[in-house]
This record gives structure tokens, sequence and C-alpha cells, in this order.
């Protein structure tokens, strides 16, 4: 039977109903689905999954029963905890380089990871749970399911803990081609378009329906499309730069023990004469170098500005600074000509890491030495925002936008810089602690992104990870491994056309809220007069 309103997206066939299987073989599809995409996040063989795998906890809850709101809370559920856990799976390893006993290491990494997984989880029940309240035809699921998926990355970075990096859209990062969309409508809005194949695969199996999948083929290779055209207007030659990454692979101990200060101060100019000798004019170094309060005319501040002068280069360099409200996670410049200036403060600040969130609750639960030997103070969050004019050897001025390792994660941070004029974005890391785990990989991919979203070139250099120059099309020049103690060094072309995503942002999310919203009143007025049974003879 055929219904002539939007319910008509079912085929009501012969055949036993699905809703009438054993509710834990959904259970496991879903949590399946959310293992494949996790799988997708940790492993650059795996991307590919992550055009396929949601298709399998969205048709688990198309054919939910519409009477038991509990099966959208256990399905979705599922597949997200199963998603984010895998996903996140590399951050169990930065207990093996805490400098804390190891059973305090390890509490405080299971706490940050079940917070994480439980809160990260909640949108997605929240969403399944008007979903199974409005329980739309399938046709409202094209649109309902897309927008949520916005709303809940849109979430993780602003919310729930501000993690977004666990983005679905950040797994294409190693094929820059299918991210170059990217440009127009950012990570969430690629992450929007994955879901939406994926809703469209999971109708042509549900209602066997070829012209669904004929749709999901369709946009698949409009987004191609999109992303060739972008390549190609937004990569006009620009001014040329020769720059260099620093790269370093020193562990916690020797990093901030202060004993190995010197070997790793003479690694950094090693590496800084050899980027002179290839005709570099500017060079960063990771984040927090040399872990101090970097000063012009004391202590390690003044070595980088002798080393500066005496390579005639220009050096980007992460460090300390103390201000009235608190001491910063910051960015320098030295400049052969003798300035040093704090260029930028790092704004998003890792839990546990640099602070501790609600630590007065915290310490009536653990031990009082739980927090000895911590690593971390309290820093706080850095108001620097805007470009930063850089000064060059040939006395000519860079406008950089520049980012501190997490801030990396953030695609509405570089917005405001580059809409001032940045031509370059400058990302400083300190990836060590979790050496070469997935972890690297995916801190690298949001640097991708955020070269493609901006269509300006980014220099991404870390202590431990993956220093990387990255093309304004999220190409890499050059790069090292983690493991290698080297200096990665390519020329960079500086676009100056600004992205849609450039010039919108991400701040049009109360439209698509209410969007999302509308999407979801319809489906409840087009639901069915009865609780039907898909694939049934009813």
């Amino acid at each position: 039977m055929y219904y002539s309103t939007l319910n008509s997206s079912l085929n009501y066939v012969n055949k036993p109903p699905l809703t009438d299987w054993n509710p834990w073989i959904w259970r496991l599809i879903s949590a399946g689905s959310g293992v494949m995409c996790g799988l997708a996040q940790l492993y650059p063989f795996f991307a590919w999954l992550i055009w396929l795998a949601p298709a399998g906890f969205l048709f688990s809850l198309l054919v939910a029963p519409h009477k038991r709101l509990s099966e959208y809370f256990w399905r979705a559920g599922l597949f997200a905890a199963c998603y984010y856990a895998v996903a996140m799976l590399g951050m169990l390893q930065v207990a093996d380089y805490i400098s804390l006993p190891r059973w305090q290491a390890g509490l405080l990494v299971l706490l940050l990871y079940a917070m994480c997984a439980i809160l990260l989880s909640l949108p997605w029940l929240f969403a399944a749970f008007v979903f199974g309240l409005c329980r739309p035809p399938v046709a409202i699921s094209f649109a309902f399911w897309p927008l949520a998926c916005y709303l809940i990355e849109w979430l993780q970075g602003h919310f729930l803990g501000g993690f977004p990096v666990v983005s679905l859209g950040a797994s294409q990062s190693v094929w820059p081609l299918l991210c170059q969309s990217a440009g127009c409508w950012g990570a969430c809005g690629l992450s929007a378009l994955i879901i939406l194949i994926n809703v469209l695969l999971a109708a042509a199996l549900l209602c066997r329906r070829w012209r669904y999948l004929l749709l999901a083929i369709a946009i698949f290779a409009v987004n191609i499309a999109a992303g060739a055209v972008d390549w190609y207007f937004n990569s006009a030659d620009g001014p040329t730069l020769q720059t260099a990454v620093a790269h370093s692979d020193i562990n916690i101990e020797q990093r901030w023990g202060g004993s190995y200060d010197s070997e790793l101060f003479a690694i950094y100019a090693g590496q800084t004469a050899k980027a002179k000798a290839a005709g570099a004019q500017l060079i960063l170094l990771p984040e927090g170098a040399l872990p101090y309060v970097l000063q012009a005319d004391s202590g390690f501040g003044a070595r980088y500005l002798q080393l500066a002068r005496q390579n005639q280069i220009t050096l980007a360099v992460g460090g300390f600074a103390d201000h009235p409200a608190g001491q910063t996670n910051s960015l320098f410049a030295a400049t052969p000509g003798g300035s040093f200036t704090e260029i930028y403060q790092k704004r998003a600040l890792v839990p546990f890491g640099e602070y501790i969130p609600l630590q007065g609750f915290l310490d009536k639960l653990l031990p009082q030495d739980f927090w000895d030997g911590f690593p971390f103070g309290n820093l706080q969050p850095g108001s620097r925002q805007g470009a930063a004019k850089i000064v060059l050897p040939d006395k000519s001025r860079l406008t950089a936008a520049s980012l501190i390792c997490y801030d990396v994660c953030f695609a509405d941070y570089p917005r405001q810089a580059v809409q001032e004029g940045a031509s370059v974005l400058l990302a400083a890391s300190n990836d060590v602690w979790y050496r070469e785990t997935s972890v690297v990989y995916q801190h690298l991919n949001h640097s991708i992104l955020r070269a493609i979203e901006y269509n300006r070139p980014l220099l991404h250099s870390t202590n431990g990870g993956y220093s990387s120059i990255i093309d304004s099309q999220g190409r890499i020049l050059a790069q090292t491994t983690p493991s290698e103690t080297a200096a990665a060094i390519a020329e960079i072309n500086m676009p100056e056309n600004l992205t849609l995503f450039c010039r919108v942002g991400q701040y049009q999310i109360i439209p698509v809220f209410l969007l999302w919203l509308a999407v979801s009143v319809v489906g409840w007025f087009c639901r069915p007069a009865y609780d039907y049974k898909i694939f049934s003879n009813r």
C-alpha cells in the first residue's frame, strides 16, 4: 500500500516486520556502527568507513518500534558511547607520561575519558528522543539527522567540555579533495553532509528504492565537484614565503625536568640554522619549546633573540607569560631586528592538563595528596585573538593568525584574525603526551581542515607529533614523523581570497537550530496515525 503523503517514502510489503526482531540485534548493529565510526577517526586506512558506517545506526532508528522510546535511547546511546570510546582510545596512553604515581595517573585519565564519553553522548540521546517522539516519515529524516549532526558537533566545541576532536568530518582530512567543501560550510557542514548520505543509504535499504541510492551517489559527486571548484577559485597565486617548522621528540621528564634544557635549545638552534641555509625567513617552534616564562631581556627569551640575530631569521616560539590575571600559554615572535613580542595566548585550555575543572568538588572525593606533583598549574585562558604583525628579515610584515595545541580543533578560532588580513596560520603544539598514537593523527587532521576552511597555509610545529607545512588546499608540502628530530622546510603560497566559511563562520547556529525545530514539528504533524510496522503486510 502506498500513501500520498510524505509517508509514501515507506513501502509496505509482505515480509516479516523488522520491528519484531530481537531488540538486541538492533542494539548490536548500532554499537557496531559506532565502533566503525570510531575506527574511521583513529586510522587513515578506515577513513572511508565514515561514508557507510552511520547508515547502520540510522537504519536501526528508522525501524525502531514507535511506542517504545527506550529503544531509541538504547540504540543512540550504544552508538554514541561506542563511537566516542573507540575514537578516544589514544587518550589512555597519556597516563604513561604524567609525572604522577601510576595509579593516580590512570585514575585521572579514566575519569577524563568517562566524562568526555558521557557528555558527548548526551546530544545524540536527546536527538534520538525527539526523533522517537515525533516518529517522522523517512523523507523528514533526510533533513532531521543532518541538521541534528550539525548541532551536535557545534555543541561539542562550545558547551560539552569543549571537545570537538572527534568530528565526523575530520576523519576525511586524509583526502583533501573530499574536504574542499569545508571552505563553504566548515567541518560541521561536512559532517552533516556525511550523515545525509548515510540517511539516504539507510532509506534505500529500508524502502528498497534505487532513487535514494542514486541520490546519495549524486550528493557525494556534487561534494567532490564543489570541492574542485573551490580548489580552483581559491588557489589563485599570492605572495610566497620560504618557511620552516621545527620538530623534536623529547619526553615529559626531559622537557620539564630542566636538566635537558641546553641540549633541547641546541636542537632548535641547529634546525634554525638549517632552515636559514634553505632560505627560510620564518621558523615556527613547538608549544612551550622551552617551558619557561619568556622575557626579552633575560633567560631563554634573550637566547631566542640572539638566535634570530645570528641567523637573520624570524622565530615564532612557544612559552609562558605572566599577566596580572595569571599565567598564560603564549606564542612569541623574536625578530632579527631585536623585537621580542607576545603575539598570541592560548584560548582553549586542556582540562586536567592546564587547569583542573571542578577542583573543589574533586578534592572532596580524592586523597589530599592527589594533586601533588601535578605537572601543570592553573593557567588562564588568553584574550589575544586578532591577527599579529610579525617582522621578517627583509623588513616586510607578515600578518599571522596563531593557534596553540588544542586551539586548532576549534573551527571558529582563526576567523577574526583571517578577516583582519592574516595570510598564514601558525599552530604550535606539544603532542608528546600521545607519541605515536592515533591522537596525533587526529590533531593533524584538524590542522588540515583549518587550512581548507580559511584558504590559508598552515604551519604546524609540534613536539612528538607530525610537524607539517600545509598549503591552503590541505595538501602537506613537508612533514616530519613523530620520532624524527628535524625541521620541515617548504615554500608556501598565501592566497588572499576569503572563503564563504570565513565570511559566515559557525555563528549561523541559531538558524540551523530553528530549521531543525521546524523539521521536527513538521515530522510530528506528518507522523502516521497508527503504529506502523515496516515491511509488514498491513
